[in-house]
């Protein structure tokens, strides 16, 4: 049954009002639900989305409403593909991070991927473009990399390729902004190695920076080194990786 507008308003503005004192998974339940009765498809899977970004006794409720909402969602439109919490800005209140992308129709491929952070003090939205927006399983982890005890932001996407290459992104928040720290497409550039296959199941790598490394090939498993080494560990043919 849907809702008339004063209704409405004022049934969501009491939620979020409740959201932002206690962040009780009750009110984000019902948030959904009245932005879903309402008609409102789009902000009401949003708000599932959030609500599944922290543990919460309504996660198979919420899945059920989420499935249901979908058959009307214009495909389009954006969806969020994962979602976090953490305390990006060092606040000590816990941001929103989400990755939106659009799905292409009938394949795992996802286009137009953003990352868009919600400040957890303020409730507004920050889009962040990525370089390289299209891939595959697009995934987020929040971790403290540079030691100021704020969790910074890591962007994984899968290329695809039969290399098993990434695109990735490092974001931090600098002086109130959330600024990109590091760049897989900068760093591939940066630091390049070659690669020679030795005797005895290794592999030297030397950075153009004049560093070597020793790997040891063993873990690869008896079915990938039998293609390459003879049964004393002697290369069949010179390889370059």
């Amino acid at each position: 049954m849907k809702m008339n507008t004063y209704d409405v308003r004022n049934a969501i503005h009491y939620f979020h009002t409740k959201i932002h004192e206690t962040n009780h998974p009750y009110y984000w339940y019902y948030s959904a639900d009245t932005q879903a009765r309402a008609g409102l498809t789009n902000d009401a899977l949003q708000t599932i989305d959030q609500a599944l970004s922290f543990p919460t006794p309504y996660e198979q409720h919420l899945k059920e409403m989420r499935a249901s909402l979908k058959r009307f969602v214009d495909p389009n439109k954006p969806s969020v593909v994962a979602a976090k919490r953490g305390d990006i800005d060092g606040d000590r209140m816990k941001d929103l991070v989400m990755l939106s992308a659009n799905k292409t129709p009938d394949s795992p491929f996802w286009k137009n991927i953003t990352l868009v952070v919600q400040n957890g003090r303020t409730q507004q939205y920050e889009q962040i473009s990525l370089k390289n927006n299209s891939g595959y399983n697009p995934t987020l982890f929040l971790g403290d990399v540079t030691g100021d005890k704020a969790d910074d932001i890591l962007v994984v996407i899968d290329t695809g390729g039969s290399g098993g290459m990434i695109y990735a992104y490092i974001f931090s928040s600098l002086n109130g902004k959330i600024t990109e720290i590091f760049n897989s497409d900068a760093f591939n550039e940066t630091y390049k190695y070659d690669v020679k296959y030795e005797n005895q199941y290794k592999a030297a790598v030397t950075s153009y920076h004049q560093e070597r490394y020793i790997l040891d090939l063993t873990y690869k498993g008896k079915e990938y080194l039998s293609e390459i080494y003879t049964k004393n560990g002697l290369l069949k043919a010179p390889i370059e990786g």
